[in-house]
């Protein structure tokens, strides 16, 4: 049987040799076997054990430093029933050698490896303590969905709409304080006609007032003339002496009193040809146009209303456009969802990507129970070629989700491989100082 045979491929054995903080562990693992527990304390290699799998199986992990403390080489080791993968450590690098059990080498093992177990790094109880996004994120890897370029798409549309719908609101709420005054124009009135006639009411009220001044100025000149007149008479006896003086004074004065007198009567007859101002209607034009200005800023206020209003519905129809955009989008991403068929009968996302259900409620919100249940059937279905899954934090499973972890293997021809701190577990391996301390499994390994 070869490498690429479509049964599953069964781990047997594996081996750590100076690697990370293992001396020489090597565990060999029944047909029948489903359940293993790799126990010891903090810091007694434990962990490295798990790591040597991952290295051996999935490629380099990122140990910086994978050759233990003061040795020069290193080597992890897998057998599966099919082929026996090995990964040696020296201090100028590392290789990897695959051959069958009959000693063929394998070409390319790295890809061989990499397709058989590409889900190895799922780890069931670390998923079932995940929030729902994160839960989500990592299935749609092992799906092989990508929604990056959707959800940045998604991300800057809702962005968008999200500043589109603020803005919409914004301009509402400024619509709906402004003042609006019922049963005016759409535009303001023009009060040029009026402008003109203040004017020439304000122009005649000017020349008449400068005439009326003349007129008072010449009445009152015509008065101080008459009163010297009346004067000179009443001194004419006094002033015989002087009469040919006064005569002639008063020849002057009657003379220029005559010339006054006909310009009085003038200015008298042309004042009252003269039309009287209408201050009447001078005082209704500036009411009129007082009231035309207000108009005109209530008009230009209901304008503003109105546009802040209609620019807040074409933010409303642009927030409406981009939501469709988005349930386009949320539409595609359900298609291409609903095309991948779940590891798990039941399992199935939420309609907006964010949480995974199970039987239609959230995974989350299940039973601790139901959550690794459901963990480890995943894991078993993400992993078709080789059913060996990786508990890292076994020490968070109580005794009721290891005896389903189990069970499901049993059920499912898996294998699982739990790392425990501490040396309680009765059915162990128990790992000091990089080395098997104690095997307590109860089958004949020999």
């Amino acid at each position: 049987m070869t490498a690429t045979a479509t049964e599953d491929i069964r781990i047997h054995a594996i081996k750590a040799e100076n690697y990370m903080r293992t001396r020489l562990v090597e565990l060999k693992f029944d047909e029948d076997e489903n359940f293993v527990e790799i126990c010891g304390n903090n810091g007694e290699g434990k962990s490295s054990v798990l790591s040597a799998i991952m290295e051996a199986l999935a490629g380099r992990q990122g140990v910086e430093i994978p050759i233990h403390k003061g040795e020069t080489r290193g080597e992890v080791a897998v057998e599966t029933d099919r082929f026996i993968v090995k990964r040696i450590f020296t201090e100028k690098g590392d290789r990897l050698e695959c051959h069958t059990l009959d000693g063929v080498k394998i070409s390319s093992p790295q890809k061989m490896l990499s397709e058989i177990f590409s889900s190895i790094s799922f780890d069931p109880e670390a998923f079932s303590r995940m929030k729902g996004k994160q839960q989500v994120t990592t299935l749609m890897q092992f799906l092989g969905l990508d929604f990056a370029e959707l959800d940045a798409k998604r991300k800057e549309l809702y962005d968008e709409r999200t500043y589109v719908g603020r803005q919409a609101e914004d301009l509402r709420g400024k619509a709906a304080n402004m003042p609006f005054h019922e049963g005016l124009p759409s535009q303001p009135e023009s009060t040029a006609s009026y402008s003109e006639e203040l004017r020439n009411i304000r122009e005649c009220a000017h020349k008449h007032s400068q005439f009326k001044n003349e007129v008072q100025n010449k009445e009152y000149e015509l008065e101080q003339l008459r009163a010297r007149a009346i004067k000179a008479v009443d001194n004419i006896e006094r002033l015989k002496k002087e009469l040919e003086e006064a005569e002639e004074v008063l020849d002057v004065l009657n003379e220029k009193g005559a010339e006054t007198k006909s310009e009085f009567e003038a200015l008298q007859r042309e004042l009252a040809a003269m039309p009287e101002p209408d201050f009447e209607r001078e005082k209704q034009i500036l009411r009129i146009i007082q009231d035309s200005d207000d108009i005109a800023v209530k008009i230009n206020e209901n304008m503003h209303r109105l546009s802040a209003a209609r620019e807040a519905d074409e933010m409303s129809t642009r927030y409406e456009e981009m939501t469709a955009k988005l349930e386009e989008i949320d539409r595609k991403k359900r298609e291409l969802i609903a095309a991948k068929e779940m590891p798990v009968a039941g399992l199935s996302f939420d309609p907006e990507g964010e949480e995974l259900l199970f039987n239609y409620l959230p995974l989350s919100q299940a039973s601790s129970a139901e959550r690794i249940k459901v963990s480890t059937l995943m894991g078993f279905a993400l992993k078709p070629k080789c059913k060996l899954l990786l508990i890292h934090n076994g020490s968070l499973l109580d005794n009721n989700s290891r005896a389903t972890i189990a069970r499901l293997a049993t059920e499912n021809g898996g294998l699982v491989i739990s790392e425990v701190a501490g040396t309680d577990s009765k059915m162990g391996i128990v790992i000091e100082n990089g080395e098997v301390a104690e095997d307590r499994r109860n089958w004949d390994r020999n």
